[in-house]
Order: structure tokens, then sequence, then C-alpha cells
């Protein structure tokens, strides 16, 4: 039987979310792995059984919404690339993985504070971390 803390998804915490909020995800790691002994195990990362949540989906629906209005006025108003650097993106990149509120999901790396994607909101110059980070 594979151990599940050696295991790669639990190295890159690729399944941090699911594991911490979802009983049953829990009860199939318990089932699968040999050092998983009960459903309420210990995260090796120091990770709490609660996340935080993300934001409302009315407060995601206006972000998006003032994201969209911000990047228009880049392109339209002020004919200007709403596109960083690559060198930007990639220091955003490095921040953003390193964050305490960066999570995996099933749609691809997001953002536990404002619930944004990542991998988009990192390119924009019209956009910035909800932390201040960058």
């Amino acid at each position: 039987m594979p151990l599940f803390y050696s295991s790669e998804q639990c190295q890159k915490e690729l399944y941090c979310i699911p594991c911490r909020q979802s009983r049953e995800f829990r009860t199939e790691v318990s089932k699968r792995f040999e050092d998983i002994k009960e459903i309420n195990f210990s995260c090796p990362k120091g990770k709490s059984l609660i996340f935080p949540q993300f934001p409302k989906i009315t407060d995601q629906v206006r972000n998006a919404l003032n994201a969209t209005a911000r990047i228009i006025q880049s392109v339209v108003v002020k004919k200007e690339s709403p596109i960083v650097e690559k060198i930007e993106r990639d220091r955003r990149l490095i921040i953003c993985n390193r964050c305490d509120f960066y999570r995996e999901t099933s749609f691809g790396p997001l953002c536990a504070k404002c619930a944004c994607f990542t991998g988009l909101k990192d390119i924009l110059k019209t956009e910035r971390c909800p932390k201040f980070k960058w």
C-alpha cells in the first residue's frame, strides 16, 4: 500500500482543499494509504481542517465585473496593453504560489481571498493582489 504523506499529490499540496474540507475525501484516503489510520488525520504541512472560505458569489461577480471594466478602460480609453511583462508575471506567480491564500482547485489555481484565477489575474497590469503583495 502506498504512503500518502510522501505522495506527489500531498508533497505538492494538490489536494489540500478537499483533504481539509471533505470528510468523504479523507475517508477514501484512509482506505487507500498505509500511513493514514484515522479520518481526521493531521496534515503534514500543518494545515487545519478548515480553510478560509472563498468570498460570496456576489462579491466574486462584482470583482470580475470591476476587473473587466479596468481592462476595457486600459485598452479602449488609454490605448495601453493590459498585459504585464514576462518578468513581472513570473514575479507575481512566485508570490502567489507561496501565499497562504493560494489554492489548487479542479478549475486551476485560485486565490482564496478574492477567488480570482491566479494564472489570469497575475498577467494583468490593471489588477492587484488583494493582500497588497504585488
